[in-house]
């Protein structure tokens, strides 16, 4: 019985010997590492740890313990404490910073050409040297240039630009703030900020969000309003994101329909699996009745008749039914009707066996058949001799089933030796 099962037995075995010595590590580990601090890695955040101790004299006891005292020794107490990640040295931090600067100003403008010509967006980023150096903006003119480096459409359009730089965009100044742990490093750059040239995209798009932004102030009265259909000659196509809820009703259509399928499949297996087993232990019982209908005289068909047209005691049986037992009397009864419309007795015969589809049934009918042809004068012989055999293997079913009983009882007593183990074992681990 334990052979069937000789992975599974293993594998638990093996995690169960895992989970010890896990449990053993951990706890030397854990007395090793008391009483130290880790920081994070370089570029880290700082971070809150709290630490676990007790307070115990180093001295001998006086015996003039106060209450005080004792709370003291016994209590176990915690500590909070804040621990920044590693840091560099200075010289270190100074040359990291120049390294940043460079690696900015080398990609900073995007794709303007020069300080002085700033058309597009601006690519200010966040971190420099892997994360090592923190990258922060301040914009002296935020409704030109703002933080993000974005270029919006007021470049050179309003009076305080005007006055700044007249004709020829809007000067901005840049504050960027570099910092590696504590040490930090200012630079300031001039930019002049075009206005985008006219036709460009950047001119179309604010062209149709200064329309879409009159029409949003000119419309504040009603629950909604239009957009621009129309901008510098370009036709508008709104769009949106596409629904997808259709697809997720679909999909959850088609997974219903396909769980309700497998289960009336699953269904249908379980269904046929009962009808054979209720086959194979009603067999005996059919053999040995149709043995004893042939001993009194009755003749094949005669006997066949009489059984098919009883009521399976089974049936009836305190006042309830069953519909479910005599399965074979059914397939007999087709039978029956089968050579009342004029179908020849042998075929009827075989046509039973091959419906039911399990062998002693098909062993059955080819007794049956072979007496019509040949004229078997045992034939009673024989069944009798079908019956025991019947029984035999009824029997040997049923221990059979009995053995598989057993076996299914296996998995949770693993699972309950599992948790006795750690029952037993977890306090002890506890006390290491």
């Amino acid at each position: 019985m334990l052979k069937s099962h000789k992975k599974s037995v293993l594998i638990l075995a093996v995690s169960v010997l895992l989970s010890v010595g896990t449990g053993l590590r951990d706890q030397a580990d854990m007395g090793e590492m008391l009483g130290i601090a880790e920081r994070e890695e370089e570029g880290g955040d700082t971070r809150k740890q709290t630490f676990s101790f007790q307070l115990q004299r180093s001295g001998e006891d006086d015996g003039d313990d106060t209450d005080v005292q004792k709370q003291i020794d016994d209590e176990e107490q915690e500590l909070e404490l804040e621990i920044a990640a590693v840091q560099r040295s200075r010289e270190e931090s100074f040359e990291l910073l120049e390294q940043a600067v460079t690696e900015w100003e080398d990609g900073y403008l995007g794709d303007n050409n020069s300080p002085n010509e700033v058309w597009h967006n601006l690519n200010l980023v966040s971190e420099l040297c892997d994360g090592l150096v923190r990258v922060s903006y301040e914009s002296s003119n935020n409704t030109v240039l703002q933080t993000d480096g974005t270029v919006t459409s007021e470049a050179g359009g309003s009076e305080e630009s005007a006055e700044t730089a007249g004709e020829d965009g809007t000067l901005v100044e840049l504050t960027v703030e570099f910092s590696c742990g504590d040490y930090v490093r200012l630079e300031t750059y001039a930019l002049r900020i075009l206005p985008p040239e006219e036709g460009s995209g950047e001119w179309i798009l604010n062209e149709l969000l200064r329309e879409a932004q009159e029409a949003e102030q000119s419309s504040r009265e009603e629950a909604q309003f239009s957009l621009p259909d129309t901008v510098a000659g370009y036709r508008v196509i709104w769009t949106g994101e596409p629904e997808y809820r259709w697809l997720f009703f679909l999909l959850i259509g088609a997974a219903a329909a396909f769980c309700l399928e497998q289960k009336d499949q699953q269904d249908e297996k379980e269904r046929q699996r009962k009808r054979k087993e209720r086959l194979l232990s009603e067999y005996p019982q059919m053999v040995d009745q149709f043995a004893v209908l042939l001993d009194s005289g009755m003749t094949i068909r005669k006997a066949w008749e009489r059984i098919a047209g009883r009521e399976h005691p089974a049936r009836q049986r305190r006042g309830k039914t069953d519909e479910k037992a005599g399965a074979y009397l059914e397939e007999m009864r087709i039978t029956c009707r089968e050579i009342r419309e004029g179908r020849g007795e042998r075929e009827a015969y075989e046509r039973f066996g091959r419906r039911i589809g399990l062998a002693p049934y098909k062993r059955f009918t080819s007794i049956l058949t072979q007496n019509l042809s040949k004229g078997t004068g045992d034939i009673q012989r024989i069944l009798h001799k079908e019956s025991e055999d019947a029984l035999d293997m009824r029997r040997t079913r049923a221990r059979k089933l009995g053995e598989e009983a057993g076996t299914k009882l296996l998995f949770p007593m693993l699972v309950m030796l599992v948790l006795i183990l750690a029952v037993l074992l977890l306090p002890a681990l506890g006390n290491l």
